[in-house]
């Protein structure tokens, strides 16, 4: 017993984070890309600036329950209730915030934070479990896609009929 829980104190580092409420996504990403003790399985601790206070889980729920909220409006798109998408952005893509947004997620999974569960089923199906399940135009919502995906089922039941 003594053995695991000094590995566990050797393997898990906190990860403090102090930030301003004001602009707290923006100013949260930027800080937590900078982090390299970013892990699920090492303790988040939040500090806000100018304000007293000890992170015993309160303040950790609520910054994570505000950065998946601002992700959710920041890095994805869709219909109000249907789920949403990622933006396609290369700039962002290129910049890193899809892969803070992901660590982000992990980390509120983990340590009880919030669910992403603003997603469509099918990425959130996909970001669970690595697979892609059949995509079709009654479970994509996208005013771009969901035409386009229309259409190629279309080719196929024409394709697939006897002439």
């Amino acid at each position: 017993m003594f053995y695991v829980g000094l590995l566990h104190k050797l393997t898990t580092q906190e990860f403090s984070i102090c930030v301003a409420r004001d602009q707290l996504v923006e100013r949260g990403m930027m800080l937590w890309k900078r982090q390299k003790r970013s892990s699920p399985l090492n303790p988040l601790k939040i500090t806000f600036l100018r304000e007293s206070g000890v992170d015993t889980g309160v303040l950790r729920v609520e910054f994570l329950t505000e950065m998946v909220s601002g992700i959710a409006n920041r890095l994805f798109e869709g219909q109000e209730g249907k789920g949403k998408i990622s933006k396609y952005s290369l700039s962002d893509l290129d910049s890193g915030p899809f892969r803070v947004a992901g660590e982000i997620f992990a980390v509120s999974l983990a340590q009880g934070g919030p669910t992403p569960c603003f997603l469509q089923d099918w990425c959130y199906y996909f970001l669970a479990t690595g697979e892609l399940m059949a995509v079709t135009k009654d479970n994509v919502f996208d005013l771009e896609l969901s035409p386009l995906i229309e259409r190629t089922q279309t080719l196929k039941i024409i394709q697939l009929s006897p002439r």
